[in-house]
């Protein structure tokens, strides 16, 4: 690419140009008449400028801990990804893996099966059965019962439509986790904060260490757990091996992390990173609660 502009002024903002890109707009400078040869050059140039940026940065974050924060908190930034950026699509790219490796979502199905496949249909029921008696105490019954008792019938029809299909219901839950992580973010970020105050970070920056963790899980998972898969197919002896320290790095991960981001020493770093992951452990359950009211309720 050329690193002169090819117009003494900007084509779009009339600005003075001093290089390939507008001081005031930000416009890359090139010629119309070879537009093809610059788009296929300033494709190729960005797709390389990701995919080297990204790898690199997913190895810093896999192998660092706290490196790409502490990076991007002293104003290194040119060289990442942004952190927002980098965690939607990892966390999408790992979705997107767990969907084609695992079974595809099954939805709720309006009628139970039977072991063969069939659909189990309704009893019917003879007219000749139901006396008048009986069905003047159904008409009185339907009109004593009130919302509250319909309300709570309807919780409890959907609780029992959700036991009796739990494996489209965990299909539900973990297709609303990623959502639900995001949601959690900020709590993570606001428990950093509490415990680790004296290191004088701002929330912000805070946000953006709990938004480069949550990548770091994401890309663990996906890369730790494949390699246990990969060892497992050709080395199942040493399968167990290679899992015990892909569980360790997760616990190992954030004290270093913790420990290198706020400079306090190892004892209050190990308390206040334990201290952490319970609260955080709550809020994610309570999330996973309301997550499951919304599914009874509404799902």
């Amino acid at each position: 690419m050329s690193s002169t502009s090819v117009h003494p002024l900007c084509e779009n903002c009339s600005a003075v140009l001093v290089g390939p890109y507008c001081h005031r707009c930000g416009q890359h400078d090139f010629d119309v008449s070879r537009l093809f040869r610059h788009v296929v050059s300033e494709a190729l140039e960005n797709f390389l400028h990701f995919d080297t940026k990204f790898f690199r940065n997913i190895v810093t974050l896999l192998f660092q801990p706290a490196v790409l924060t502490q990076e991007y908190m002293a104003g290194k930034r040119a060289s990442q990804m942004p952190p927002f950026r980098l965690y939607l699509f990892v966390s999408v790219l790992f979705f997107f893996i767990e969907f084609v490796t695992g079974d595809p979502t099954i939805r709720l199905a309006d009628s139970p099966a039977r072991p063969d496949g069939s659909v189990a249909a309704a009893p019917e029921v003879s007219d000749s059965r139901i006396t008048p008696t009986r069905t003047r105490l159904r008409e009185n019954a339907a009109v004593e019962v009130t919302a509250q008792s319909r309300s709570s019938q309807f919780v409890r029809e959907k609780f029992k439509q959700l036991s009796e299909h739990q494996a489209e219901a965990s299909a539900e839950l973990a297709h609303a986790f990623p959502k639900m992580l995001l949601l959690c973010l900020p709590v993570f970020a606001l428990l950093t904060r509490w415990l680790f105050r004296a290191a004088g970070l701002s929330y912000l920056q805070h946000l953006i260490a709990a938004v480069h963790f949550h990548t770091f899980v994401f890309l663990w998972k996906a890369v730790g757990y494949g390699w246990v898969g990969l060892v497992r197919f050709g080395f199942p002896w040493l399968a167990s091996v290679v899992e015990i320290g892909v569980a360790a790095w997760f616990v190992i991960y954030p004290l270093l992390m913790f420990h290198r981001l706020y400079h306090q020493p190892w004892p209050r770093t190990v308390l206040k990173s334990g201290v952490v992951f319970l609260f955080y452990n709550v809020a994610i359950v309570l999330c996973f609660l309301g997550v499951t009211v919304v599914l009874v309720l509404f799902g």
